[in-house]
């Protein structure tokens, strides 16, 4: 029970950030976000996620120039992304495969701060797997499938994340499919609001 109200915790913390978007936001970055838990028959405990036994290798990426020379908080450093992937089934009615950023920069606590995130992200994502999708794969009489993938960029200063949640069930020609866009500040980790 701890570990449900943890991650529902962390997930209303995401969600109530305002992801950065270089356009107003749209009722497409609303369903970005994992539907709340439906109260009723809950499913039988699900299996414990293991992480991939094969990881896709770490990606190092060189961040763009700065634009501005003589910029004191500027991000120069290199850094490696080593994604962290969650897989399992639920009762062979759900299958899921979440996969989210575990960045490594420079400033190790912003570092951190980002990886806390996207775990606190991917757990929510699971739960979302082990109780909505379940609920609608039992009342459709299918199986469904929950993925969650992301690109990764950085500049000068920030580190975008792109991030798809894809969900799916068999039988159906069309998926749900929702983005958001993550902006951290590289130097600290904070997630960046714009307006």
């Amino acid at each position: 029970m701890k570990k449900v109200t943890a991650a529902l915790a962390a997930l209303v913390i995401l969600v109530s950030l305002t992801a950065c978007r270089k356009q107003p936001a749209t009722a497409e970055a609303a369903a970005a976000q994992p539907a709340p838990a439906v109260s009723g028959a809950q499913p039988e405990p699900a299996q414990e996620p293991e992480t991939a036994p094969a990881q896709p290798p770490a990606r190092e990426i060189e961040p763009e120039p700065a634009q501005q020379d003589g910029e004191a908080d500027v991000y120069t450093g290199v850094f490696t992304d080593e994604p962290l992937t969650l897989a399992a089934d639920v009762e062979e009615i759900v299958s899921y495969s979440i996969t989210v950023p575990q960045v490594t920069l420079d400033h190790a606590d912003a570092a951190q701060y980002i990886n806390e995130g996207f775990a606190a992200l991917a757990d929510s994502l699971v739960q979302y797997a082990q109780e909505t999708v379940y609920k609608t794969a039992q009342e459709k009489g299918t199986i469904g499938f929950l993925e969650g993938d992301y690109t990764i960029t950085i500049d000068a200063t920030q580190l975008i994340v792109d991030y798809t949640r894809t969900e799916r069930y068999a039988g159906e020609e069309l998926a749900g499919v929702s983005s958001r866009t993550f902006c951290f500040d590289v130097l600290t980790g904070e997630q960046i609001i714009t307006e």
